[in-house]
């Protein structure tokens, strides 16, 4: 059955529990206050609900947990499911045989006959060792002689009734790619991908995790659940997480000019003046024609005398490529490395994966530089970010992020541009620190340990030598396939995709454009402090999501969809983060004042002249302490989702409501007076027309896979809140 990974504290492994080498449950630890071993199931000390530690599946199969002395025959089950129909990386076949570790953080739960050996695993955590919002289960699998009695259905639906029993509204897990028939099973119990979630790459073939969460349609009430009190020390099991050690930020050198946010993100200023950009302007003079004069690094894209003509990404030109680059990993590195909020760090971190596999697969449909025949800035940045990231940023990234090998048309087009170009002379390589183990069993020489500004570099799997792969030109042509153990059909919707019929994407791009705030908010005056980030999120909301849906509508290649999806996904994880933060940022109800911009003494609420509105919105907003033309964008883009643009999409995505602070956030404003007009309800199909028929312009809304109802935006809204 299906392989998720062991699970991280949060999801994405930024800080993961203790799953590393470390005593078994036979080792005694030092301190005499730690038991000897963990918990035996049914003791005292167990903390699983009683009614859920033996379940009956009828034909004398049970689920249970396992005792010690059936780790050895459990194990046996892990390595037969995951080498019999499938296959598995080696490292990952070794951590198979470790029950008895894992048993300090995990309850090992088996499906078998009643009294004989297990036929079916699955590893739930223990929750005084968890400290995540979330539930999760992991290594999942059914022996081959137990296949066809619906074992691999039991155990999902049991680590969902245990979510349940203690109270987690969601459950996240991750799975190897090759693992479809799991994948099949999950979408079938109501589990969508999180496309914009995967930024784990791990294993000696350097797979990337695929990334799955659960809503739960019926949470129990408060006073219904199993609450269980943290521990008071860790087990004894090591402390490394799934993915190794998490970088150390005590050896990180001081952040570049800049601030924090009210959604805990740290936002450098501008102009960006550090090493990345002193490179980029060094490899552009070598890249650039002499004709040509650009600020690169200064004030950029928008005083840039002559650019070259051609377009790049999604039609995007060399302007607009330039800011995307700079802001999602020029940027987005630093919030990765200095946002005090995990959820900061985090939501930035996805969007620098999804903005890397946009270029990727712009690279992908042909041309030697991004925006075509002719180089421009932006080929310049980028090769310095990546640079930059191999040998600095990703060290102090999370574990198992991934290196620019893992992207092979950005590897390819990398090594390209330093071996045709000329341009390796103007790169700072650092030198090899020090000499570690050996290269395989086929290569006994030393592997250089690079040390970057942000610690120890992490290993590359397939990469050796970093600085000697980078320095190595590619081969003629495009890269070559990655060489992968096969055999397993692809997970769904995973392929090329057809065209999207009735797509109406004309519609969604019509009601969103230059839309204003109504009502009471139209007289807003924006002061000069909120401009920029109302036009900044304006720009995000359009070329993020507006126009990536349209790219999926127009259906294409897997590499092209899969990014479109991935950053449309990654967009709507930020601002569902940025709201999340905001919300807890505001102040109390009744409270004096709102916060206020550095060139203003408080909030503005009005023209000069003109009364304020006489009830102050109830927020949180996207820019400021009232609605903006972002917000107003983002309602009518929630909206068109809510109604049928989602079919779009492959039907094992998310649906709207699985972002409950875009949701929260979207019924807010269409509450308020005058902010959808019945003119636009009826063309998306919210409302009956003058006909008293509901249009539809991308046909019935599709339930989201393995679900009823995903919930719809404006339900128990009243409909005259919006006439």
């Amino acid at each position: 059955m299906g392989r998720p990974s062991d699970s991280s504290s949060r999801s994405d492994g930024l800080s993961a529990p203790a799953a590393g080498p470390g005593p078994t449950a036979a080792c005694a630890p030092a301190d005499p206050d730690r038991p000897l071993a963990p918990p035996r199931p049914g003791s005292a000390q167990d903390t699983s609900p009683l009614e859920l530690r033996r379940v009956e599946l009828g034909r004398g199969l049970v689920i249970r947990q396992a005792e010690a002395e059936e780790y050895g025959a459990a194990e046996d089950v892990l390595v037969a499911a995951f080498t019999t129909g499938c296959w598995v990386a080696s490292d990952y076949l070794t951590g198979l045989r470790s029950l008895a570790r894992r048993a300090w953080r995990y309850h090992v739960w088996v499906a078998a006959p009643d009294g004989q050996p297990p036929l079916g695993v699955v590893l739930t955590p223990r929750l005084e060792h968890w400290d995540a919002p979330h539930f999760t289960f992991s290594v999942l699998a059914v022996a081959p002689q137990g296949r066809g009695l619906r074992l691999g259905q039991a155990l999902v639906r049991h680590a969902l009734g245990l979510a349940r029993r203690h109270g987690f509204e969601r459950v996240e897990i991750r799975s190897s790619p090759q693992m479809s028939q799991a994948h099949r099973l999950y979408y079938a119990e109501g589990f969508v991908r999180r496309i914009d979630w995967e930024t784990i790459i791990v294993g000696e073939h350097e797979e990337r995790l695929l990334a799955f969460t659960y809503r739960e349609p019926d949470p129990l009430p408060p006073d219904q659940v199993q609450r269980v009190a943290p521990a008071a020390a860790p087990p004894p099991d090591g402390g490394a997480g799934p993915w190794g050690a998490g970088p150390d930020p005590s050896v990180f050198p001081p952040p570049p000019p800049g601030a924090v946010d009210r959604a805990g993100s740290f936002v450098v200023a501008r102009p960006r003046r550090d090493r990345v950009g002193q490179t980029a302007e060094r490899i552009w003079d070598r890249l650039r024609p002499r004709e040509d004069d650009w600020d690169l690094v200064g004030a950029g894209p928008a005083t840039a005398p002559s650019a070259p003509a051609e377009a790049g990404e999604g039609g995007a030109g060399p302007d607009l490529l330039w800011e995307q680059i700079a802001t999602d990993l020029w940027d987005g590195a630093y919030a990765v490395l200095h946002s005090p909020s995990p959820a900061a760090r985090r939501a930035a971190q996805r969007v620098f994966t999804a903005r890397l596999d946009t270029l990727e697969a712009t690279l992908a449909r042909g041309g030697p530089y991004l925006t075509g025949a002719r180089p421009s800035p932006a080929d310049a940045l980028l090769l310095s970010l990546l640079w930059a990231y191999d040998f600095g940023f990703r060290a102090g990234f999370p574990p198992a992020s991934g290196a620019v090998v893992n992207f092979p048309q950005l590897w390819h087009w990398a090594r390209r541009l330093l071996a045709r170009e000329a341009v390796a002379a103007v790169i700072d390589w650092p030198a090899p620190a020090s000499s570690s183990g050996d290269g395989g069993p086929a290569d006994t020489r030393p592997i250089p340990v690079l040390t970057g500004p942000w610690g120890p570099l992490p290993p590359i799997a397939v990469l050796p030598d970093l600085r000697a792969g980078w320095l190595d030109p590619p081969q003629p042509g495009g890269p070559p396939p990655r060489p992968r153990p096969g055999g397993a059909a692809p997970t769904p919707a995973s392929g090329d995709r057809p065209p999207a019929a009735g797509a109406a994407v004309d519609l969604l791009a019509r009601l969103t454009r230059a839309r204003r705030p109504r009502g009471p908010e139209a007289a807003t005056v924006w002061s000069r402090a909120d401009q920029p980030t109302v036009a900044g999120l304006n720009a995000l909301i359009q070329h993020d999501l507006i126009d990536q849906v349209a790219r999926v509508a127009a259906g294409g290649d897997a590499a092209t969809q899969t990014a479109a999806r991935r950053l449309f996904f990654a967009r709507l994880s930020w601002l569902e983060d940025r709201l999340t933060a905001l919300a807890a940022d505001r102040p109390e109800p009744g409270a004096d004042s709102l916060p206020s911009h550095p060139d203003r003494p408080g909030p503005v609420l009005g023209r000069a002249g003109a009364e304020p509105p006489t009830e102050l919105p109830d927020g949180p907003w996207l820019a400021g302490p009232q609605p903006s033309p972002a917000d107003a964008t983002l309602l009518m883009l929630s909206l068109c989702f809510d109604a049928g643009q989602r079919n779009v999409f492959p039907a094992t995505d998310p649906a709207w409501a699985d972002y409950p602070a875009l949701t929260a956030h979207a019924r807010r404003l269409a509450a308020r007076p005058g902010w959808v007009s019945s003119a636009e309800l009826q063309a998306i199909g919210l409302i009956p027309g003058p006909d008293g028929r509901l249009a539809r312009p991308w046909g019935e809304p599709r339930p989201v896979q393995g679900r009823s109802d995903p919930g719809g935006l404006l339900d128990g809204l009243t409909p005259t809140a919006w006439l």
